[in-house]
C-alpha cells in the first residue's frame, strides 16, 4: 500500500484538468483522449453522449461523463455551463 506522499505523487503524474469553453448552443465537445467531462452550472436543458455520429440522451443536465478519445458530449443550454475535461 503506498504511503500518503507516494499517493500524492501518483495523482500529480496524471494529466491536468482542462477548462472547456462552450461555443454556441448546442455545443459538442469532442474528447481528444480518454477521460471524464464534468458539466455543472449554467442553464442546461439537455446533455447527450455521442459516438460514431449517433447521440444518446443521458437523462442528466449536470454531472461527470466518462469518454473515450473521439467521443462527444453535446450540451444544449440557455446559459453556458462550466465544463472541464480530466484526462486519464
Amino acid at each position: 500500500m503506498p504511503h500518503i506522499g507516494e499517493k500524492a505523487e501518483l495523482i500529480s503524474n496524471k494529466g491536468a484538468a482542462m477548462g472547456i469553453t462552450p461555443g454556441a448552443s448546442p455545443y459538442a465537445y469532442t474528447a481528444l483522449a480518454n477521460g471524464t467531462v464534468i458539466v455543472s452550472g449554467g442553464t442546461v436543458t439537455v446533455v447527450e453522449y455521442g459516438r460514431a455520429a449517433s447521440f444518446y440522451l443521458v437523462g442528466l443536465i449536470a454531472g461527470t461523463f466518462r469518454v473515450l478519445a473521439g467521443d462527444q458530449i453535446r450540451v444544449t443550454y440557455a446559459v453556458a455551463p462550466t465544463m472541464t475535461f480530466i484526462p486519464d
